[in-house]
């Protein structure tokens, strides 16, 4: 008899005895699974990944010829900020193939902005290589920003 009553109770809706446990067991479930995702985080070092990644840059290439009277002709190439993000000087490097001098134009501690030079490279041949490198601050993350082949 019991047992009819409450089964018409639950059909009619007069019956709320089990909404409020089942609402506390899902919220916290809910915090469970929020707080576990937060702590693997931050176990996994996955929030220092994040900050790693290489900055998004535009850079404009500028060749000349040297003036050296050599025979076959030497260039120099320099790489210029042309808009992107804002780039801390230290984490920027210039290589190129058979260069004979690179000269840095930012310091260590400068922060590199839109139309600012990062470097010059002189002494290149023709089909020589040269690379902006960014390097993270750990020394753990490298990126190619932008290359550029020498065409004379």
């Amino acid at each position: 008899m019991e047992l009819i009553q409450t089964l018409r109770a639950t059909v009619s809706g007069d019956d709320d005895r089990g909404v409020s446990p089942v609402i506390g067991v899902i919220l916290m479930v809910a915090i469970t699974v929020i707080l576990a995702a937060v702590i693997a985080t931050f176990v996994l070092g996955l929030g220092e990944q994040v900050s790693q990644t290489s900055p998004q840059i535009n850079v404009d290439w500028n060749q000349s010829t040297d003036n050296l009277g050599n025979t076959p002709s030497t260039y120099s190439v320099g790489a210029t900020h042309d808009g992107g993000a804002t780039v801390n000087g230290g984490n920027i490097n210039i290589s190129a193939s058979d260069a004979t001098n690179i000269n840095p134009k930012v310091g260590a501690e400068s922060e590199v902005q839109s139309g600012e030079l990062f470097a010059v490279a002189n002494g290149l041949a023709d089909g020589d290589n040269v690379r902006l490198i960014w390097e993270s601050d750990d020394g753990g993350t490298t990126a190619t920003l932008s290359d550029y082949t020498v065409d004379g």
